[in-house]
């Protein structure tokens, strides 16, 4: 609902890994977020599992008078079977997740999106992404019990706050856009901690570019 899962999903999967783990609070990391796993889009009713996907098809389309492609369309960004598909461990039958048939198919694009494939991608994994962000929110406890402060509220496009504490200072830059824009702020005193982009600058930010900065 909030990445772009098509040319940016490397990008956005890091940028939506970085919004979680540094809010305040206990961080849930669902299976196969840390591997960029998509919504699933089966092209029928029949390989949804979930009660309530099936009783609202039976009362908006059997009863009603909703087209099942409308349903379905609805049901790929809203719907919880979206996140029940099988672990894509790798590009084996079943993606490696099981010998036999498991009681909901797997998402096709299990072939070039999966744990064994990410890892190999090294600078681009987005399992290590996520690994370098938890080492960095239990080095500095301010990520975690820090006061927030939401900065650039009316920005259509960045997501930018702070996270403080007697003992440290973190600005974290989220842009959630396909476009690059401006860095509406002075970073002088800052020095990145952790960024999505190699060679990042530090006077635009690049589409779903995700940055942490810590503050000298």
């Amino acid at each position: 609902r909030f990445g772009n899962d098509g040319l940016y999903r490397i990008e956005s999967s890091k940028l939506l890994g970085m919004w979680i783990l540094t809010q305040r609070g206990t961080p849930s990391i669902y299976f196969g977020s840390e591997i960029g796993m998509t919504n699933v889009s089966f092209p029928s009713i029949e390989y949804y599992r979930d009660v309530e996907i099936l009783n609202m098809y039976q009362i908006l389309c059997k009863e009603g008078d909703m087209h099942e492609s409308e349903y379905l369309s609805l049901v790929e960004t809203q719907g919880r079977d979206n996140v029940r598909t099988p672990m894509q461990w790798d590009d084996s039958s079943q993606a490696g997740f099981s010998t036999g048939d498991p009681w909901i198919p797997l998402n096709p694009n299990y072939h070039s999106i999966n744990v064994k494939k990410d890892l190999e991608e090294e600078a681009l994994s987005i399992y290590r992404f996520y690994q370098s962000l938890l080492q960095i929110r239990k080095r500095y406890k301010t990520l975690i019990y820090g006061k927030f402060d939401l900065l650039l509220e009316e920005d259509p496009k960045i997501y930018a706050y702070t996270r403080t504490s007697p003992q440290d200072s973190f600005l974290i830059l989220l842009n959630f856009s396909d476009e690059s824009t401006p860095v509406p702020m002075n970073l002088e005193e800052h020095q990145l901690e952790l960024g999505n982009y190699a060679g990042t600058t530090s006077d635009k930010l690049q589409p779903w570019e995700a940055r942490l900065y810590k503050k000298d």
